[in-house]
């Protein structure tokens, strides 16, 4: 029933009985009766509109959280998020995210380790299991891909705080936060999958010339520390280490026209070595989901001035990926691919890294690669 009801019945119950009182026409104690039963319907209506309410706040809440989680993908902030959301449906005092097998704060531990095998929410009460400052606590152990990953814990330091319907209530929200952990877990598997066969064909390509091993790993790795100075999320991050590790792909093919010069029985096209960025794009699939890696690649010889290859592109409009490629490409090839006494230390290639700002290199880029701490 809706306030406009309530209000009807209150107003048609308050037009009954005044007349009534004033004629002086009801004994006392059928005023008193009167009275007490109006009293307990009128609390009965309040008591339904503020359970009503209370549930749609929560329900609110709930969609919310719900589109919350759905935006996140790392399991550290989904744990987090989790948490918190779960403390504001519960009302509880304070929270605690673990993942089975990490450290456990000492104040959690007999807890933990007691319903370590637990597969099923709880409610425990037990004095001796949580910290005496708190009344209860809502235990949630998460399992994903059937195994159990993380225990999320929602304490309250007031009585009666939380309840069994809290376990019902938060259901839907950790069942998408183990869905979405588990689509991650089996995509990060793919993933390293998909790396792995990268990281192999790119060292055959390599084997032709025992300095340049490594070469595109170095990059990659180096690439990806720049990038993470820089904000990069994880979709660009991703591409730009398979732009950054396979950027020379193109020399393969000019290899294997060489090989070739001179034999009658072979059409073969020589290539020059400025042809390698767009021969490397070129064997990417010219779709969307490969656009960010082709244009990396192609373009990771541009310079800032405009004076690179292929098409002599400069500033903004070389793409960000290739500016940090160009960078981490010329630091590897300075400390690693130099002849021996040649090379130079991490200091020197900076200083020379430096000194090619605003021609070669992005300022914001070499700014970044400063602050990378370890390379």
């Amino acid at each position: 029933m809706g306030y406009k009801s309530t209000l009807k019945i209150g107003f048609l119950f308050t037009a009954i009985l005044t007349p009534l009182l004033i004629s002086d026409l009801l004994h006392p104690l059928m005023v008193a009766v009167v009275v007490f039963c109006g009293g307990i319907v009128l609390t009965y209506f309040i008591a339904v509109d503020y359970v009503k309410e209370q549930k749609i706040q929560e329900m609110a809440l709930m969609i919310k959280s719900l589109e919350n989680i759905s935006k996140i993908r790392t399991k550290t902030e989904i744990m987090q998020t989790l948490a918190l959301w779960g403390r504001a449906l519960v009302a509880g005092t304070e929270y605690y995210t673990v993942f089975k097998d990490e450290l456990i704060e000492d104040k959690w531990e007999k807890l933990i380790n007691t319903y370590q095998d637990e597969s099923e929410a709880l409610i425990i009460e037990d004095k001796a299991l949580i910290p005496p400052e708190l009344t209860a606590v809502l235990f949630f152990p998460l399992i994903i891909n059937e195994k159990l990953a993380a225990y999320l814990i929602l304490a309250s330091d007031e009585a009666d705080r939380i309840k069994p319907y809290h376990i019902k209530l938060l259901e839907p929200l950790v069942k998408m936060a183990v869905n979405i952990m588990a689509n991650e877990e089996s995509q990060d598997s793919e993933r390293l999958w998909e790396r792995e066969i990268l990281h192999i064909a790119n060292r055959a390509r390599e084997a032709y010339s025992p300095n340049m091993i490594g070469h595109g790993e170095r990059v990659a790795k180096l690439a990806i520390k720049i990038a993470r100075v820089l904000g990069l999320n994880t979709r660009e991050l991703q591409e730009l280490e398979y732009a950054a590790l396979l950027h020379d792909i193109g020399q393969i093919e000019i290899l294997y026209a060489s090989l070739n010069v001179g034999d009658p029985d072979d059409q073969a096209v020589t290539w020059d070595y400025t042809d390698h960025p767009r021969l490397g794009a070129e064997l990417f699939p010219a779709n969307d989901d490969y656009m960010e890696i082709r244009r990396a690649i192609l373009y990771h010889h541009e310079h800032y001035d405009g004076s690179g290859y292929p098409e002599g592109l400069s500033y903004t409009d070389i793409p960000l990926a290739a500016r940090i490629i160009a960078v981490a490409d010329a630091y590897d090839a300075l400390t690693n691919l130099a002849d021996a006494e040649e090379r130079k230390t991490h200091a020197e290639a900076l200083k020379l890294i430096k000194g090619q700002i605003t021609s070669k290199f992005d300022p914001l880029v070499v700014v970044a690669l400063e602050e990378v701490e370890e390379i």
